[in-house]
């Protein structure tokens, strides 16, 4: 079988697709798939084993740029002569492609929204858009229904390859020349700042980590300028070294540090859901969006928030400001208290 699997969206959605991957080759160990992601999320899903290729929807600048670029990918679906697409996005362009593509059997979410209840048209087999009731993992298996698949992997996927490890071991060892080896990983900042937390509050756990645990302290971020320099400010705070690599690793890259962390600690993004992958124990504080939906899937991980009436309100900071009270509000001395038992619960010492 044949298989086109869709997703248009951010890096954290891509990777929370992976489930899919699992049972469906599970349910057919021969069968091939494919995945279609927006140009820039390649590396979410290409150090996967499982899936067998990946192709990337580019966005171009004009209307004739964009009609040349839509008409060499439906080219390329259709050639495949896909069995079976399955759109995990809710967006109308991976809606579009997906019934471009010709494949035999189309799966893809209607929203509740009777507006829209057009796209049930564009699929065979329409599956009901329950995200906001349920982690998104959860949600987006819901779409197996119409296979008759019970889910058995449930496992979010993520790889990377060994010149992805080679860089970091490179980095590391000039790292620790002069500090100890045992790391823990903190990615402080969102492509949405919003969703960050403090530099005051960065630095004064990361001083913790280092004094109170002996661990070293690694700091990374995406090739973004605002999240480079709130790494700065982070550094500049902490009376003690902190390693700042921010916006030294690819996706993959960042994986393969975050793979030998004694664990993670970070906000709502896309390396909080690669720790999780990647097993490793992850502690993440979430604000304005919902961990019932993005939090740290599988066991063993811990959430710290405020539980306040109002959150999650899914907006850009409180009345869209920008900052979101919820988390500049938790105090550096909560989220230390938070980590201490986390620490005794997993055996961190």
């Amino acid at each position: 079988m044949k298989i086109l699997l869709i997703n248009l969206k951010h890096l954290g959605d891509v990777i929370l697709t992976t489930p899919l991957v699992g049972s469906l080759k599970a349910y057919d160990p021969s069968c091939s798939i494919t995945m279609l992601v927006d140009k820039g999320m390649e590396e979410a899903v290409s150090g996967t084993p499982m899936i067998d290729e990946v192709l990337a929807l580019e966005r171009k600048e004009t209307l004739k740029e964009e009609m040349i670029s839509q008409w060499h990918l439906i080219g390329k679906l259709r050639h495949h002569q896909f069995d079976l697409s399955i759109d995990a996005g809710a967006a109308d362009r991976g809606a579009f492609l997906s019934w471009l593509s010709r494949a035999k059997m189309r799966i893809g979410y209607i929203p509740l929204r009777r507006k829209q209840a057009w796209r049930a048209k564009l699929f065979t087999h329409p599956v009901p858009d329950r995200s906001n009731f349920k982690h998104t993992v959860l949600h987006h298996l819901d779409l197996l229904l119409p296979l008759g698949i019970q889910p058995v992997e449930k496992e979010v996927l993520f790889g990377f390859t060994s010149q992805d490890v080679e860089k970091v071991n490179t980095i590391l060892h000039k790292a620790f020349t002069r500090l100890p080896k045992p790391y823990v990983v903190i990615h402080p900042t969102s492509r949405w700042m919003f969703k960050s937390w403090t530099p005051q509050g960065y630095a004064e756990v990361a001083e913790y980590l280092i004094k109170d645990r002996g661990w070293s302290v690694i700091l990374t971020c995406a090739p973004v300028e605002a999240e480079k320099a709130f790494l700065n400010e982070i550094t500049a705070r902490s009376s003690l070294p902190l390693i700042n690599i921010g916006g030294e690793l690819s996706l993959r890259e960042l994986g393969a540090l975050i793979s030998k962390a004694i664990f993670f600690f970070g906000v709502d993004t896309a390396p909080m859901h690669i720790a999780a992958a990647l097993k490793i124990p992850t502690v993440a504080l979430f604000g304005p969006s919902g961990e019932h939906m993005w939090g740290p899937w599988g066991e063993g991980h811990l959430v710290i928030k405020k539980n306040w009436d109002c959150r999650p309100c899914g907006k850009a900071g409180c009345d869209d400001t920008g900052i979101s009270r919820c988390l500049v509000e938790i105090t550096p001395e909560e989220v230390i208290t938070k980590l201490e038992g986390f620490f005794k619960e997993r055996g961190l010492v």
